[in-house]
């Protein structure tokens, strides 16, 4: 009789894995921004070259899955709708592509890039989630960045300007589509914002 057992709870086993393994498995969607360049026509560009150093994210937001605040004080995330990259990754590269394309700079370098800077920008990306309110969804894009000269050893004369960037752009419909379309528009916002500070602050 044990042995009958025993043979039964094998072929049963066997019987719920094949089961398992017809089910069809949850596809992973995987968003990254897109928007154009912000454009500078008006601007006359400078002598200056500009190293973008890999941004930072608050350890809140530093996962590559989407982040939703449904009530103050949660936040919860998607497990199978993903960003590309993590945030701190998406965010400079954007803000360097936009940078090199508003040639108001002699030249700028992403991080990985060695050759010698007259500047150099550093920053951090405080938030990047989903606000899910009753009506509508917001998508919420905080940035920090310091612009700063590259070889001054005095730090007061280093540090040229600090500030904090906060963007919420409503989302057309309650869908993951339109939460990234907004997400978009709100990258595009900071990243104009962010190009236009350093230009003028460099500019004086």
């Amino acid at each position: 009789m044990r042995n009958i057992s025993f043979l039964l709870i094998i072929i049963s086993v066997g019987f719920v894995g094949c089961i398992g393994a017809n089910q069809p498995a949850i596809k992973t969607a995987h968003y990254s921004l897109e928007y154009d360049s912000p454009k500078f026509d008006r601007f006359k560009p400078l002598p200056f070259v500009i190293r973008v150093v890999k941004f930072k994210t608050a350890p809140l937001y530093d996962i590559n899955r989407i982040i939703f605040k449904t009530s103050a004080y949660r936040r919860d995330s998607y497990h199978y709708h993903k960003w590309r990259t993590k945030p701190g990754d998406l965010v400079t590269s954007f803000l360097v592509r936009d940078l090199q394309k508003s040639f108001l700079f002699k030249a700028v370098f992403a991080f990985d890039n060695r050759l010698p800077s007259s500047h150099i920008i550093t920053g951090t990306v405080d938030e990047i989630f989903e606000e899910d309110g009753e009506d509508v969804w917001k998508a919420v894009l905080s940035v920090s960045i310091t612009l700063m000269k590259e070889n001054e050893p005095d730090i007061n004369k280093r540090i040229l300007f600090q500030d904090r960037y906060q963007v919420k752009v409503v989302s057309k419909e309650k869908t993951l589509h339109a939460l990234v379309e907004a997400m978009s528009k709100a990258m595009s916002l900071i990243s104009e914002a962010i190009i236009s500070d350093i230009y003028h602050a460099l500019a004086t």
